[in-house]
């Protein structure tokens, strides 16, 4: 009898290591039709092929970005303003899109022809108010947006298995000060910034170890706790 249940627990192995099929299925599913983009959206955080230059980008100045959409004279047509706050540092940039039923290309502004290259889908969420954008540029990224600057953990959490099934590390997730009414040009060596500066270096060597680490680790790991479970519940 132990052999038999030693069998079927090796034999479980392949499946706890991948994401249920179902899950990943309804999760990397583009949406029939795109929500209204206009108005101000907040880029709640992101997850690409590789970790190692997001998280020294979003380590060491844990920016936050949120996005306005506002409609041209052509349909479908969109200027998009960017706006990235870290610190005290803001900075705007304003490009257009092109955005119909599911799909977003970039432009050439007043230029008909859309870069077909830069597409962007809508995937599939349950956050109510949230666009989730999956991109195959250069690199093949995934981004979340939301009405809110700070969304809940269980939508947070969707998201993290979005980029799982996709193959991707671990989000990144970026900051929530929007504020820009105290914009202006940052000062590392002030006595305010110094000591932040040299708490998000540390943050950033340990995000390093642990995106890389994640990725190795993560199944060996959850198959072993699933076999110390299953076992235990044997007898």
């Amino acid at each position: 009898m132990k052999t038999v249940c030693v069998a079927a627990v090796l034999l479980s192995l392949i499946s706890v290591c991948q994401p249920a099929p179902l899950e990943c299925k309804n999760l990397t599913k583009t949406v029939d039709q795109g929500s209204d983009v206009l108005g101000r959206w907040y880029i709640i955080g992101m997850s690409t092929t590789y970790c190692w230059l997001p998280v020294l980008f979003n380590s060491l100045l844990v920016p936050s970005f949120h996005v306005d959409f506002t409609p041209t004279e052509r349909q479908h047509y969109y200027d998009v303003n960017v706006t990235l706050k870290s610190f005290t540092f803001c900075d705007s940039e304003t490009f257009q899109l092109f955005y119909a039923v599911n799909s977003m290309y970039n432009t050439d502004g007043q230029k008909t022809d859309l870069k077909m290259e830069e597409k962007g889908v809508l995937l599939q969420s349950g956050c109510p108010d949230c666009l989730v954008i999956s991109e195959e540029n250069d690199t093949e990224i995934i981004v979340l947006l939301s009405r809110r600057p700070v969304i809940t953990a269980d939508e947070l959490q969707e998201f993290e298995k979005q980029a799982k099934c996709l193959g991707f590390y671990k989000p990144q997730i970026f900051g929530s000060d929007h504020d820009l009414g105290n914009c202006g040009n940052t000062d590392f060596e002030s006595p305010d910034v110094a000591p932040v500066v040299e708490q998000r270096l540390k943050n950033m060597f340990s995000e390093l170890f642990t995106c890389t680490t994640d990725s190795v680790l993560y199944y060996p790991h959850a198959a072993f706790k699933w076999v110390q479970q299953t076992w235990a519940s044997l007898w």
